[in-house]
């Protein structure tokens, strides 16, 4: 009945968060639409190329079936009983939580708690997810800082952006910074350990806190030391990191097309020179999320349209509507396109672990039937057939 209620409490914290992280999409939208000539930027969506607007789409579904997949070589190679594909789906679950979740921090959290009814330990789980999580930041750290190359191009039409930059981008760098800390200082492991025991005692008895400070200790250490087992195959380490860094780059080009999309009806000589553009594009993209890292709201929604419309009219050939028109797909195919197809994987992922649940209680019914005196052994025998039949 409590995991019913519980079920029941999550599905019902999930619904708010979608309806909260749409409200706040949709009024930043409008104001954002509100602020410019909504007639332009409607004239430019209505002439948009189909062929290059399927090219973007393309790319955002070859993102999200990449992006599980680091996370699923990190997890077979702590544990090697645990199906690679059950791994993938909830992998894929991790932009649907981020979307509706401040500071974009829903998503590990409830992987960990999907990894352990697929037969992963909490412990292993809180490792593998730190790697995957660490090389994630490396990864677009080494955007970021790439894409400072074009700051002044970025910022010469924006005033008073350079605070903006440095406390984005800083952020950015010390979420690194502290979750190599979480993932290899033993200092941290005791600190995080004393602060534990400090709350367990205030709910529970002395002698209770005290075993639970071993079982705190023990939970920090292996998942410390799952993420030192992981660093200790270069390979692996480096094949993860290529391959994160190649899906982020198929993110980042998103807009090239897009803009494309927009551009090529009003200027077709655009075609020949947009080329040149486009690492320029990926740059901004990755300086845009940058900057914003630090917007407290989901999916930094406010922050990240803003940035976006106003670095990619820096863009040659980009006019404001256009600019404001990008922006738009954008953010439907990167924000709720993706959201879309992750909400799918974590339905997915939830129906699976009940019927997986279901088929294991099930196959307990019976011998805990025919061991119950209380229960006559026809009746045991009928429900047990029942069972067996229907498996």
């Amino acid at each position: 009945m409590l995991q019913l209620l519980s079920m029941k409490y999550k599905k019902n914290k999930t619904i708010r968060n979608i309806i909260l992280a749409a409200v706040i999409t949709i009024v930043v939208l409008a104001l954002v639409v509100g602020l410019n000539d909504f007639e332009n930027t409607w004239d430019v969506l209505q002439h948009a190329d189909g062929v290059y607007i399927s090219y973007s789409v393309a790319l955002i579904l070859i993102y999200f079936l990449l992006y599980p997949i680091p996370l699923c070589i990190f997890t077979k190679s702590i544990n090697k009983k645990v199906k690679f594909w059950r791994v993938y789906i909830i992998g894929t679950t991790e932009h649907f939580f981020n979307d509706i979740t401040p500071f974009a921090t829903g998503g590990q959290p409830f992987q960990a708690y999907a990894m352990k009814k697929a037969g992963v330990k909490v412990r292993e789980s809180t490792g593998i997810l730190l790697m995957n999580y660490i090389v994630f930041m490396l990864v677009t750290n080494t955007f970021a800082i790439a894409s400072l190359a074009y700051y002044k191009q970025y910022t010469e039409n924006i005033s008073n952006l350079d605070w903006v930059v440095i406390i984005g981008f800083s952020i950015n760098f010390l979420v690194l910074v502290m979750f190599f800390v979480m993932a290899f200082s033993k200092t941290f492991r005791n600190l995080a350990t004393k602060l534990m025991i400090k709350i367990t005692r205030r709910r529970k008895l002395k002698e209770k806190a005290e075993k639970e400070a071993v079982q705190i200790e023990e939970y920090f250490s292996q998942a410390q030391d799952a993420v030192q087992k992981l660093m200790k195959s270069p390979l692996l380490f480096i094949s993860t990191y290529f391959l994160k860094a190649l899906t982020m780059a198929i993110y980042y080009a998103v807009p090239f097309f897009i803009i494309m999309a927009l551009v090529s009806y009003y200027d077709p000589s655009y075609l020949a020179s947009s080329p040149q553009y486009i690492w320029y594009i990926m740059a901004g993209t990755a300086f845009a999320s940058t900057i914003v890292v630090w917007v407290p709201t989901p999916g930094a929604s406010g922050g990240i349209e803003l940035a976006f419309k106003q670095i990619f009219s820096t863009v040659p050939g980009v006019s404001s509507a256009i600019a404001m028109s990008s922006m738009l797909i954008w953010r439907l195919l990167t924000f709720y396109g993706v959201a879309a197809l992750s909400c799918i994987g974590y339905f997915t992922s939830e129906r699976i672990s009940a019927r997986l649940d279901t088929e294991y209680n099930l196959k307990e019914i019976p011998e805990i039937m025919e061991s119950d005196p209380l229960v006559d052994k026809t009746t045991a025998e009928s429900i047990s057939k029942e069972i067996k039949d229907g498996e």
